[in-house]
C-alpha cells in the first residue's frame, strides 16, 4: 500500500474505523465529522465565535456580531464568512425550534481553518439565560482580580479566539474562590475586561470604560452602551491611558458593572471581597439599555 492508497482512519466513538466505510456505514463518523475532527484549527485554536442573544426568536446585533467576526478572519488570514450563509444557517435553526419559541435562545457561530483556502463555520442554537428583551438584569456580579495579566499585545488581542483555555481556566478559579467573574489587569497595570465581559466604571460622577488599546475584547454591548449612553447625554467615555490602575481602584471610591452579551448590563456588588454601591449613573445605562434593546433586533 503506498501513502496515495491509504485511507485515513479515525477513532470515534470508541469505533475504529475508515473514514470513506465510516460515511456509508453508519457507524457514527462521517467525511463531515472526519473534517471537523482533522480541521487544522481545532489543533492549533485558529478559530473564532460570537455568542449572540437570540430573543424572541430574533438574533440581537447580529450585524455587529458577524462584523467583529470577519475583522478577525480577515486579519488571520482567513476567508469573510457572507451574511447571506448566516442567515440561512440562523434561519435554518429558528425553523426547527419548537413552538413556543423561548424568550432567549443563545446562538454560537464558529469558524475554524480547516486547510489551505478553506474554512469551517458551525452555528449552534442553545438555551439562554439572562435578561429576556427590555428586561434590566435583576443578578448582580461579584469579581475578584485574575492572577495572570492581559497582554495587550498579543496577537489574539481584541479578538474572540477559540484560544480561550486562559479566559476559562481564570473563570473557573475565580468561581471556585466564590466569584462569578475575574477581572484582568493588563502588563502595564491598567484595567481591561473579565473572562468574559467587558467593564463599566462610575467614578467622579462620569461613566469609564476601558480602552481598546488595554487588550479589552471591542465587545458588542460595551459598543451598544458607549453609543446609547452618548445619545442619551449621559457623561460617558473611555479611560485615558493610565487612568484606571490596580493602585488607583485600590484606593477611590467607584461603581462598576460588567457588560457582555446575555448579561447586558449587570451591577457588581463585590471586588476582590470589597463591597461596592450601585451607581446611579450605572442604574441609568442599565434602564437605558434595557429599553434601547428592540432597536437591536
Amino acid at each position: 500500500m503506498t501513502v496515495r492508497n491509504f485511507m485515513p482512519l479515525v477513532w470515534f466513538n470508541n469505533t475504529v474505523t475508515a473514514v470513506d466505510a465510516a460515511a456509508a456505514s453508519g457507524s457514527g463518523v462521517s467525511l463531515a465529522d472526519y473534517q471537523t475532527l482533522t480541521a487544522a484549527g481545532l489543533l492549533t485554536g485558529e478559530g473564532f465565535f460570537e455568542t449572540v442573544a437570540v430573543y424572541r426568536g430574533k438574533p440581537f446585533a447580529l450585524a455587529q456580531h458577524l462584523r467583529r467576526l470577519n475583522v478577525s478572519l480577515q486579519r488571520f488570514t482567513m476567508r469573510p464568512v457572507a451574511a447571506e450563509l448566516v442567515d440561512r444557517a440562523v434561519a435554518a435553526l429558528l425553523q426547527a425550534v419548537p413552538q413556543p419559541v423561548p424568550a432567549v435562545l443563545r446562538l454560537r457561530l464558529t469558524v475554524w481553518r480547516s486547510g489551505t483556502n478553506s474554512e469551517l463555520l458551525s452555528a449552534l442554537l442553545l438555551p439562554g439565560t439572562g435578561p429576556e428583551l427590555g428586561q434590566v438584569n435583576p443578578t448582580f456580579a461579584t469579581v475578584v482580580t485574575a492572577a495572570g495579566r492581559r497582554n495587550e499585545h498579543s496577537i489574539l488581542t481584541g479578538h474572540k479566539s477559540t484560544s480561550y483555555a486562559e479566559n476559562s481556566y481564570t473563570l473557573r478559579a475565580a468561581q471556585t474562590a466564590g466569584a462569578s467573574e475575574a477581572v484582568f489587569y493588563n502588563t502595564a497595570g491598567e484595567l481591561a475586561e473579565g473572562t468574559c465581559s467587558n467593564l463599566l466604571l462610575e467614578r467622579n460622577g462620569e461613566l469609564v470604560t476601558p480602552a481598546l488599546s488595554t487588550g479589552c475584547l471591542p465587545g458588542i454591548t460595551r459598543g451598544l452602551v458607549l453609543r446609547w449612553a452618548a445619545t442619551a447625554g449621559l457623561p460617558i467615555r473611555e479611560a485615558a491611558p493610565g487612568e484606571l490602575t490596580l493602585s488607583v481602584l485600590s484606593s477611590g471610591d467607584f461603581s462598576a458593572a460588567l457588560l457582555g452579551t446575555l448579561r447586558n448590563v449587570q451591577h457588581i456588588t463585590s471586588w476582590d471581597q470589597r463591597p461596592l454601591p450601585r451607581g446611579t449613573l450605572l442604574t441609568a445605562v442599565a434602564e437605558l439599555f434595557a429599553a434601547q434593546m428592540h432597536t437591536a433586533l
